[in-house]
């Protein structure tokens, strides 16, 4: 049986300085042990309707207002994985993950091994996006078999939400096909590309991995792509399930993201106005803008705080439809 452990949320040091929970929904912290054969600990965040009496917790730097470990209410739930983009958090999206476990989803954030904010050491190689989709394809496992609460969920219904790598990770999940040897080859000719530059300067170990990666999960039913990266590595159109589609038009970490529509065509796609990389991200306490800048920052002329509404909107709308 995989390692399961409730914490107290320690895991929120970090990153998890953003605006307070608002939320009343259910919420847990728990370790999870990932794929053989590393089984490296994959630190997990999951929100749940809950009927239980929120109160405030104190929580690092802030009290969000939750039901803390609260008993889960409903059953045939369906649940929904959030994957995080390169040196992230479980709690980039966690604004959204409380909308959805609002609206009744069961939603599980994980925080990928070795492609995290504080261990990037395999991140920008085909190492990495063999083993993010078989973290997913096993934190999915868990939910369903030992979450002590997995009687609650419906099994034909999960849905993916990715972001940036997470993104990546999703299309894969969904049957995408990725060539590296396409990766390989829009590095060699691009200029300013940010994940080519960071690959450059943060090469990964090498590996014997071969140039196709693929990893799809059937129980993964739909998808919602956030500014999805190496799109220009996906080589066969193999998706067969809904997908929807965010990208902002001055996105400037994924620019070639924005061409993605047009070689797979039929996805649900949004393309938001002076939106950039970060535009999906909780909106940042004072302290976090000091010390990221870059993901609490957008371009001139967008409003973060009126498109998550709308954005979170969607995603749920999207998801109710489709899974």
């Amino acid at each position: 049986m995989r390692r399961m452990t409730l914490t107290v949320f320690a895991v929120l040091a970090g990153l998890v300085a953003m605006s307070p929970l608002t939320s009343a929904a259910g919420l847990q912290s728990l370790n999870v042990d990932g794929p053989q054969p590393e089984r490296a600990t994959m630190e997990v965040m999951i929100w749940y309707p809950s009927a239980e009496k929120p109160t405030d917790n104190q929580i690092g730097p802030f009290t969000p207002h939750v039901a803390l470990i609260g008993k889960i209410q409903g059953s045939g739930l369906p649940l929904v994985v959030i994957t995080h983009g390169t040196g992230g958090s479980n709690l980039n999206h966690f604004d959204t993950a409380a909308a959805l476990a609002d609206a009744g989803f069961v939603v599980v954030a994980l925080m990928h091994p070795h492609d995290n904010y504080r261990d990037n050491s395999q991140a920008f190689g085909p190492l990495n996006f063999r083993q993010r989709p078989r973290e997913v394809s096993t934190l999915i496992d868990y939910m369903l078999q030992e979450w002590p609460d997995h009687a609650a969920i419906d099994p034909a219904r999960i849905g993916v939400l990715g972001h940036s790598a997470g993104g990546a990770t999703a299309l894969l999940l969904a049957g995408g096909v990725l060539d590296w040897s396409k990766v390989a080859a829009f590095c060699a000719a691009a200029v300013g590309d940010w994940g080519c530059d960071q690959a450059k300067l943060h090469p990964p170990a090498p590996s014997s991995d071969t140039s196709l990666i693929t990893a799809p999960d059937p129980r993964v039913k739909a998808i919602v792509l956030a500014a999805p990266a190496i799109t220009h590595g996906f080589a066969a159109q193999n998706i067969h399930i809904p997908v929807q589609f965010w990208i902002g038009d001055k996105d400037e970490e994924v620019s070639d993201t924005i061409t993605f529509p047009s070689r797979f065509p039929g996805m649900d796609t949004h393309i938001i106005p002076n939106g950039g990389h970060f535009a999906y991200f909780a909106m940042c306490s004072a302290w976090l803008k000091s010390i990221a800048p870059d993901i609490c920052a957008d371009p001139p002329g967008f409003d973060r705080p009126a498109f998550l509404p709308q954005f979170q909107a969607g995603v749920i709308g999207f998801f109710k439809t489709k899974l």
